[in-house]
């Protein structure tokens, strides 16, 4: 039977592979995201920095940190601050196995929980021969106070010194901090055209997800060929609404057939609650109909890119979602 050691281990190898995995998806992203804005100069961009990263010599003093690195001080950085947050006085045995110098815990432990990794970014030479320093942003989310019965989200920073490449230590106590970005800004959507609800291309979308979200009737009859799609079991929603359409013009596909790139906007209706969501979709014409021939990953984007609005101090709640320009016509795309 394994000991309490060999489970922690375990537990963190699975951290460190799942947080390997993590940084490859957001690459990933990254790179289908520059490439949908700035089109293949920012791809090749991106490709050209990631090659000179890996090309840098070795005996550097401090080299670009493995994927390995990466997970394996984050993972410790995560547990330190969980572990601090969580423990109280009489406890500090607990926190042996990440830190050694003085400390008073509080007499009630922060009521924290979600630890995840916020900012991770290249370390620093330390004072000695293969020893580095990394400054790590944890977040948790944080009851203020025992009687409160909601949480935000607090950034803690926490110093590390790796020596040899694998042994840890946090050097001060977590700090915490003000949230490691800033608002973003708000990227226009690439699709000018209201679509009426009756067109032929709105009910196929219609339809295709009633059955997958809701247990509607046969998928077939909306999905292209070569697209596996399936419906949800159980269904996460009882009905589903289609409530705005827009679309981009239609083209011609590889195949030579007619396409499109559509963003449908929905209410799914559960027992009690209704959730608005959005779905970029992209449709094809097959034997003299509009069929959907999947669920994109991402949105058609547009050129615009703005500061997003500043909430309203006072006064009631307004929408500044943007809303759709022109009047829906009766069908614009009709029977192909």
């Amino acid at each position: 039977m394994p000991n309490a050691t060999d489970s922690n281990a375990d537990r963190r190898l699975l951290r460190a592979a799942t947080r390997r995995q993590a940084v490859m998806k957001y690459v990933i992203i990254a790179g289908v995201v520059l490439a949908a804005i700035g089109g293949i100069g920012q791809l090749w961009s991106l490709g050209s920095a990631v090659v000179g990263m890996v090309s840098r010599p070795s005996d550097q003093t401090v080299g670009i940190a493995s994927a390995d690195d990466t997970a394996r001080v984050g993972d410790f950085a995560v547990d330190w601050v969980q572990t601090f947050l969580s423990s109280a006085r009489g406890h500090e045995s607990d926190l042996a196995a990440f830190y050694t110098g003085d400390l008073t815990l509080p007499e009630t432990p922060v009521d924290a929980i979600d630890p995840q990794l916020a900012s991770l970014p290249e370390p620093q030479p330390g004072p000695a021969p293969n020893l580095v320093q990394w400054s790590v942003v944890v977040s948790v989310a944080q009851r203020d106070s025992a009687d409160s019965l909601q949480r935000r989200r607090v950034y803690y920073q926490a110093t590390i010194v790796v020596l040899d490449g694998t042994r840890l230590r946090a050097i001060t106590l977590p700090a915490v901090v003000s949230p490691v970005w800033s608002t973003g800004v708000d990227v226009s959507l690439d699709y000018e055209t209201v679509v009426s609800d009756s067109d032929p291309a709105v009910v196929a979308i219609t339809g295709f997800l009633r059955a997958l979200l809701a247990g509607g009737n046969d998928m077939s009859r909306y999905v292209a060929a070569g697209y596996d799609a399936r419906p949800m079991a159980p269904p996460p929603f009882r009905s589903i609404a289609i409530t705005n359409v827009r679309s981009q013009s239609p083209t011609s596909s590889a195949a030579g057939g007619t396409q499109v790139r559509m963003l449908a906007s929905i209410k799914g209706t559960r027992a009690f609650s209704t959730v608005p969501m959005q779905y970029p979709l992209r449709l094809i014409v097959t034997d003299g109909r509009w069929e959907v021939a999947g669920i994109e990953l991402f949105p058609a984007l547009g050129s615009k890119a703005t500061d997003p609005p500043a909430p309203p101090t006072a006064g009631p709640a307004t929408s500044t979602a943007p809303t759709p320009g022109g009047t829906p016509t009766d069908s614009v795309f009709g029977k192909p």
